[in-house]
């Protein structure tokens, strides 16, 4: 599914025009990374939580941890309550 797939279903859902919505989710998409590296988590009600993970080379003490030692970052997202409970529900079937 592609954004303007995605922009109509959720105008479907609410009183938001289909251009709204494309409009919302390009702003999304677009604040989100700067919200991220400027390390905010980002709490999006029931949905989930967004935050940035970053990973690197161990250090002996922590006098020796500095950003040379980041050896990358990842996005993490930790579903909401009423969405595991919604994911909860998947049924899998053999697709023929």
């Amino acid at each position: 599914m592609d954004l303007d797939e995605l922009a109509k279903r959720i105008s479907g859902f609410c009183t938001l025009h289909e251009a709204d919505v494309y409009a919302t989710l390009i702003a999304l998409s677009s604040e989100l990374p700067e919200l991220l590296l400027n390390n905010h988590s980002i709490q999006m009600g029931d949905f989930g939580i967004f935050s940035l993970h970053a990973s690197g080379a161990p250090s002996a003490t922590p006098n020796q941890v500095n950003a040379t030692k980041i050896t990358g970052v990842k996005v993490a997202f930790r579903p909401g309550v009423a969405f595991k409970r919604k994911l909860n529900k998947a049924e899998f079937r053999i697709k023929k």
